[in-house]
C-alpha cells in the first residue's frame, strides 16, 4: 500500500488515546482503526504520497508546504520569500482559520489542503472557483472573497498575487 500524507494538522482521537498529525508527515494508517483513517481519507486529512506530491508541487500550486503563520512574517517585513526566491505578500499567509468563516467552510478548505489564502487564491486561479471543493458552495465562495478582501491591503500596496 502507498504510504499516506497529512494534508492538515490534525488531532485523532481513540478512545482516550489523543493522536496529534503534522501536515506534511506520512503515517501509516495501519496504526489508526480502519473507521478513522477512513474518515481522514474521506475528508482529504490524508492522500496518498503521489497525490500528496502533485499537490504540493511548486508548479501546481506556487509555493512550498507547510506554510509559514502570517504572525510569524508580519513582524519581519511585508514580504515572505519561499524556497524559490519568490517574495509572498504576508497577508496572503494568514491561515484559512484566520478568516472568520464558518466551521464547515474551514474544514472543507483544510481537508482539500488549502490552509492560508495564498492556497485559496492559487486554488481559485488553477481551477477558476473554489466551488469546485466539495462542501463549498457558491455562498461560501462568496462569503471567502469577502473575508479576503478585509485583509487585502490597498491596491498600490498588495503585491504579486498569482495568476
Amino acid at each position: 500500500m502507498e504510504p499516506f500524507i497529512v494534508t492538515a494538522n490534525v488531532t485523532v482521537v481513540v478512545g482516550e488515546q489523543r493522536i496529534e498529525l503534522t501536515a506534511g508527515e506520512a503515517i501509516d494508517v495501519k496504526a489508526l482503526p480502519r473507521g478513522k483513517w477512513q474518515s481522514l481519507i474521506n475528508t482529504r486529512g490524508i492522500v496518498p504520497q503521489s497525490e500528496y506530491e502533485r499537490m504540493f508541487s511548486p508548479a501546481v500550486r506556487g509555493v512550498e508546504p507547510p506554510p509559514v503563520a502570517a504572525s510569524a512574517v508580519a513582524e519581519e517585513g511585508d514580504f515572505h520569500e519561499d524556497e524559490a526566491g519568490e517574495e509572498i505578500p504576508a497577508w496572503q499567509l494568514t491561515p484559512v482559520k484566520e478568516l472568520g468563516l464558518r466551521d464547515e467552510a474551514v474544514i472543507a478548505y483544510q481537508g482539500a489542503g488549502l490552509v492560508t489564502v495564498r492556497d485559496l487564491l492559487v486554488y481559485g486561479a488553477t481551477h477558476g472557483s473554489l466551488a469546485t471543493l466539495r462542501g463549498i458552495g457558491e455562498a461560501t465562495e462568496k462569503a471567502t472573497h469577502a473575508a479576503i478582501e478585509k485583509i487585502m491591503p490597498p491596491a498600490e500596496d498588495a503585491g504579486d498575487q498569482p495568476a
